[in-house]
Order: structure tokens, then C-alpha cells, then sequence
């Protein structure tokens, strides 16, 4: 018994202990996606043209998500910036897990319920190794939801601004935020003990600070009418009409959400599957022990199944197939939920072992980034997204660029990355010769991406086109030359990706679209 007592831990310890495996998560996790990865991926891509232009939006998403990694690149430079970024905020997402389980859990099992959050971005949503608006959600998700605790259970102003400062700030990263606070709307609302705060000045102080915060962003959306990022997150679901869709999707909801929750629940296995017996009754007076009774339980039972009761209705009403993906901001706080609900008495060699298991399956994520991607392209039958040879071609379309313009390459366009309608989207190969490029080209994807820029701009400054060959390619240059009657077909080059395991070349297809003042056409740009 007395070996046992080792196992206990204060919460000065657990403090301790925590910030040492998290800064080390995030050091790690900066590091080695920055070493092993030769191209960044789709979607940094896209944050980093859409961030150099410092506005409200682009097509996909409101854009401060892209400001801030274009923010962290300016101080820490390019390579570096998308795995830091991203690390910073799964730091702000593992403290607020922290900080939030301290408010249920002893110190011990808060640890292991933060620790058992250490994988959760790697082995499925692959976070760690990217940047995007998802990363950005699920960080600002779980810390308003900790905001909001603290201004529920103290009743205090300024937790209370600060809840209504979280949720307003986490709209601009995605409009899924908005869940968040009406899952916490409905929970004041409906639970019996806190029904009363609503004759209190503190739930309409986070009110007021919420839309005060997103004013700006509507404002732009109204004076400009780009919706665009609106109706693109609505189209991003598609529908299934008939009536037996309103009952396969929900399901195929449920099985997609499966791979999400394994992960932490795996790591907590030494925790739950525990129960006390007499051989170890004298483990169980873990110090500092809180009371999670009454509306706490009630909150996190809220917090936790109410988004996900949500997108399940919505998923069934509108027969709407909705992506796995969605659900990764909703279980942010399952470790403490399962620690609260599921287990019972809970052991310090369990709350031990269960830390170990999480940290061991976080170095093994770590490890297999660092191994598999130097050897992906061994098992896959095309080139992956991260070998695309963006560098090299981003040389290749300057180097044609300054053959007759002495200026920087103003503009860069191309086929929508995912070859849909012309101007859908962002194009990847565009995308690639503007972050890579010594020029930083500006990215033109049409008027229904871009809130920034025109087609007037363009032809009045001039820029590329690029593509990549394939039997649409009469299609795409038909409307190429529709709206740059001045434009002209360098040639088609082929450009080899710097892996030992890749003999593939890629082919890129590059036009350029003369100055206005170049134009052979004579007609007024």
C-alpha cells in the first residue's frame, strides 16, 4: 500500500507535469512535420495566400485563421510557421481540457484526462502535421467552453466577457462555432439551478461581447455581399432526397464519429476498466478531490452530446451527409466526460498507466509521421499532395514571368484545385507558385473565391495561368480565353519531384496573361 501512495499526485505536480509534456508535444510537433514534409499540404497552401491578404474571408471560411499563420510567418518564416501555428493552438486546446477536467477530476485523473487528448489530432484528423480552420475551431470550441463554465459557476463580469469574447472570436475562425453557444443558451434555459442567471446581467455582458466582436466581420459581409463562405459551408453537405437517405445518413454519421472517440477512450482503458476491490480501498483518497455533481455533471453532459445530438438531427430532418470531420470539435471534452460518467473509483497506478499509454501513443504518431511520409511515396500509385513539386515549379513559372516582364509576378490563376467549375475554388497549382515563389504572386480563383481582387485587376496587371494537363483541358482554356482575350499559351513542362522512390514527372501546363498595356488586342481592360 505504501508503493501505491507514490502514485498519488498534487496538483502542483500535475501543473508541473502537464506544461512539461505539453511543451514538449508542441516542440515536437513543430519540428518534425517541418523536417519531414517536402511540400506543404492543400490546406496550408490555401491559408497562407488567403492570410497575405489580410481580409475578412475568402470563399471556404472567414480568414483569421490564415491572418494569423501569414502573422506567424512574418516572425518566424515560412517553413516553420504552419506546424507552429497549429502547435499553439492544440496547446491553448490541451489547456483549456486541462484546466477545465481540474474542474471536475482530482489532480491525477485531470492529468490523464488532458494526456488522452495528447493523440486525438494525429492518428485520424492528422492536425498535428496541418493547419487549417479545423485546428483553429477546436482550440477556440473547447477553451469558450471552459470561459463559460468559469462565468457560469462564479457569476463573475468578467468571466463572463470573457466567455462572450471566446465565442465571438471563435466565429471568425468557423461558423460551426455557433453551435457552441446555443448548446449553452439551451442548457441555461433548461437546467433547473441556473434558469435564474438569465435575470443577471452576465448572460447578456457575453451576449453583447459575442456580437459586438463579429460586428465587423458582418458589416464586411453585407457592404461587400460576398457570401460566398456562407453558401459554400452549407453546399459543403450534400443531401440525400429520397426517405430512406433520412435514415441511412444519421447512421452513417454515427460509424464515421467511431474513429474519433477511439483514440482518447483507448488511452483512458487503464482508468475505466478499473474498479475498486479491498486490495486497493486504500488508493482511492486521491488529494484534492472536487465535487462534479448537480449542474457540472448536467453542463458536460450538455456540452458534450448536445452538438453531437445536434448535427444528428440535422443530419436526419435534412437527410444531410455530414463529414466524420465535423465531429472533431465536438469531443473535445469526451476524456472528461468519460472520466466522469463511466469510471468510478479511480486508482493512482491506473491514472499512472493511463498517462504512460497516452504519452506512448502521442510519440507513436510522432514516429510514424516522421517515418511514413519520407516513404509514402513507396505505397502510393500517384504523387501525394506533400511531394508536389511546388519549389521547383514556382521557379520554372517566375523564371518565365521575367523572360519579358521585369516587374514581380503580380497574379497568379489555375484550374480549381478539386476540378470542379471554372473559379469554384482555389487552384493548387496557382496556389503552390505563390507561396513558394520569391514574387509572393497574388492568388486569383474568381469572383466566388477571392474576396479580394478582380478580373479587372488581373488584366490590368497581368499574372499566369496554370494547370495541370488532362482532358479537360479545351474546357478550362476555352474559358480562359473568354475572359483574357490577350492571353497566350507558353507550353506545356514536366517537373520531377525530389524523392528517390518518384519517377513520375508532373506535367504543368503554363499561359501567360499579358498587362493591359501589352494587350494585342487593343480593347480597353
Amino acid at each position: 500500500m505504501k508503493e501505491n501512495k507514490n502514485f498519488q499526485i498534487s496538483s502542483v505536480s500535475a501543473t508541473r507535469q502537464f506544461w512539461i509534456a505539453a511543451l514538449c508535444f508542441a516542440a515536437l510537433w513543430t519540428v518534425v512535420p517541418t523536417l519531414v514534409f517536402p511540400n506543404f499540404r492543400p490546406d496550408i497552401i490555401e491559408q497562407f495566400f488567403v492570410g497575405r491578404e489580410w481580409t475578412f474571408g475568402s470563399g471556404s471560411h472567414p480568414a483569421l485563421t490564415a491572418n494569423l499563420l501569414d502573422l506567424t510567418s512574418r516572425i518566424a518564416g515560412i517553413a516553420v510557421a504552419p506546424s507552429l501555428t497549429a502547435a499553439l493552438f492544440n496547446l491553448l486546446a490541451l489547456w483549456s481540457i486541462h484546466r477545465l477536467a481540474r474542474e471536475y477530476l482530482a489532480p491525477g485523473p485531470a492529468l490523464a484526462a488532458a494526456f488522452s487528448m495528447f493523440g486525438y489530432w494525429h492518428i485520424f484528423q492528422m492536425e498535428g502535421t496541418n493547419y487549417n480552420n479545423s485546428v483553429t475551431l477546436d482550440a477556440f470550441w473547447i477553451f469558450a467552453a471552459y470561459l463559460a463554465f468559469k462565468a457560469i459557476e462564479t457569476e463573475k463580469k468578467g468571466w463572463w466577457f470573457a466567455a462572450g469574447a471566446g465565442i465571438g472570436l471563435g466565429l471568425y475562425f468557423k461558423y460551426t462555432m455557433a453551435v457552441l453557444p446555443l448548446v449553452i443558451v439551451l442548457f441555461l434555459i433548461a437546467d433547473r439551478d441556473k434558469r435564474r442567471l438569465w435575470l443577471t446581467p452576465g448572460p447578456w455582458i457575453s451576449t453583447g461581447t459575442a456580437f459586438a466582436l463579429f460586428a465587423p466581420y458582418a458589416i464586411w459581409l453585407l457592404k461587400t455581399g460576398f457570401f460566398s463562405s456562407i453558401t459554400y459551408a452549407l453546399g459543403r453537405a450534400p443531401r440525400q432526397l429520397r426517405w430512406w437517405g433520412h435514415l441511412w445518413v444519421p447512421i452513417e454519421l454515427l460509424i464515421h464519429q467511431i474513429p474519433l472517440i477511439l483514440p482518447p477512450l483507448f488511452c483512458l482503458i487503464p482508468i475505466l476498466r478499473h474498479r475498486k476491490t479491498d486490495s486497493v480501498a486504500g488508493e482511492m483518497n486521491l488529494p484534492e478531490a472536487v465535487d462534479n455533481t448537480g449542474w457540472k455533471r448536467r453542463y458536460l453532459g450538455w456540452l458534450l452530446l448536445g452538438p453531437f445530438l445536434f448535427n444528428l438531427t440535422w443530419s436526419a430532418l435534412g437527410g444531410v451527409h455530414l463529414r466524420g470531420a465535423l465531429g472533431c470539435h465536438i469531443w473535445m471534452p469526451l476524456s472528461i466526460w468519460a472520466l466522469v460518467f463511466l469510471s468510478r473509483d479511480v486508482s493512482p497506478r491506473a491514472v499512472k498507466r493511463s498517462c504512460v499509454l497516452s504519452l506512448g501513443f502521442d510519440l507513436v504518431c510522432l514516429i510514424g509521421t516522421a517515418v511514413l511520409v519520407p516513404l509514402a511515396p513507396l505505397f502510393e500509385n500517384h504523387v501525394p499532395r506533400y511531394y508536389y513539386p511546388g519549389k521547383e515549379i514556382a521557379a520554372l513559372a517566375e523564371s518565365i514571368w521575367h523572360e519579358e516582364y521585369p516587374d514581380p509576378l503580380p497574379w497568379v490563376m489555375g484550374v480549381p484545385w478539386n476540378h470542379g467549375p471554372m473559379y469554384d475554388t482555389w487552384p493548387w497549382e496557382a496556389g503552390n507558385v505563390s507561396v513558394y515563389g520569391r514574387d509572393r504572386a497574388r492568388v486569383y480563383a474568381g469572383p466566388k473565391y477571392s474576396s479580394w481582387g478582380s478580373f479587372e485587376q488581373v488584366r490590368g496587371e497581368g499574372g499566369l495561368f496554370l494547370w495541370t494537363p488532362s482532358k479537360r483541358d479545351e474546357e478550362f482554356l476555352g474559358v480562359l480565353r473568354r475572359d483574357f482575350p490577350a492571353v497566350r499559351i507558353v507550353g506545356t513542362y514536366s517537373v520531377k519531384p525530389k524523392s528517390r522512390y518518384l519517377e513520375e514527372e508532373i506535367p504543368i501546363g503554363i499561359a501567360l496573361i499579358p498587362p493591359s498595356t501589352e494587350d494585342r488586342t487593343g480593347q480597353s481592360q
